[in-house]
């Protein structure tokens, strides 16, 4: 098997999440030594152990994006090149032995026709109990946050998920702080995952989950998860009328 060195830090979480189907297509040839930054610990961790990606080593380094201030907010992909110029000689990463090398934003991103669910492995099974839906409505990128999802008449158990500092749905279920691996897991149970378009709702796409994602604007160049696979339901400008609708047609009210 060859070996792939991917430096890669200072990625939003979502994006991390999709870096993995640019992952998938190698894995087959290349297993994959990733170097990333503090900020999107969780998520790389994540795919390495419950993604069949071919992830067998992850470096984490300080993040460029959390240096000056704990709130700052990663600037996206664009960050990589800052990134690899300040920390790629340290350790002497770039001599790990490797067949290939991947060090920009450019080959990271897929287009319509690539596979993009990934296979998940050493989760919890929560297949016996389906009365549930999970909602994330808010994220630390406050322009994000969709208030019609904390107040919608749901007859069924619902479970807020995100950090601990973020909203969660009236009389949900407290699920802030999980691990990645219990909410992964929650997910693959649900009757769907409902979602701001931001990190949760790329994690329930990515693990083949029903989803109902609700843009915060136009959704111009923003991702369409409907487009990719099915199962996905993409609400822009969401009201409570859509939303409830969208739940209702997976089975979840």
């Amino acid at each position: 098997m060859k070996t792939h060195l991917m430096i890669l830090g200072d990625v939003r979480v979502g994006d991390c999440f999709h870096i993995g189907v640019y992952l998938k297509s190698l894995k087959h040839e290349y297993e994959t030594i990733w170097v990333h930054g503090t900020y999107e610990r969780d998520a790389v961790h994540f795919m390495r152990d419950h993604c069949d990606l071919g992830i067998v080593r992850t470096i984490e380094k300080p993040s460029l994006c959390l240096s000056a201030s704990p709130s700052t907010i990663p600037l996206d992909l664009n960050s990589i090149n800052a990134f690899i110029k300040k920390y790629a000689e340290l350790e002497s990463i770039k001599s790990i032995p490797c067949d290939l090398y991947t060090d920009t934003f450019s080959p990271l991103y897929f287009v319509p026709g690539m596979d993009v669910i990934y296979d998940t492995k050493n989760l919890l099974d929560y297949q016996h109990d389906k009365d549930y839906i999970m909602i994330h409505c808010s994220s630390i990128s406050s322009w994000k946050n969709i208030q019609v999802l904390e107040n919608l008449p749901l007859g069924i158990t619902v479970y807020g998920i995100g950090p601990k500092n973020e909203k969660i749905p009236r009389n949900a279920m407290d699920m802030r702080g999980a691990m990645m691996e219990e909410i992964a897991s929650m997910m693959k149970g649900a009757k769907c995952v409902v979602g701001i378009h931001s990190a949760m709702a790329c994690l329930a796409f990515h693990i083949d989950v029903p989803l109902v994602t609700c843009f915060f604007w136009d959704g111009t160049n923003q991702l369409k998860f409907g487009d990719f696979r099915d199962g996905c339901i993409d609400l822009v400008y969401p009201t409570q009328e859509t939303v409830m609708d969208a739940i209702r047609s997976f089975g979840g009210y």
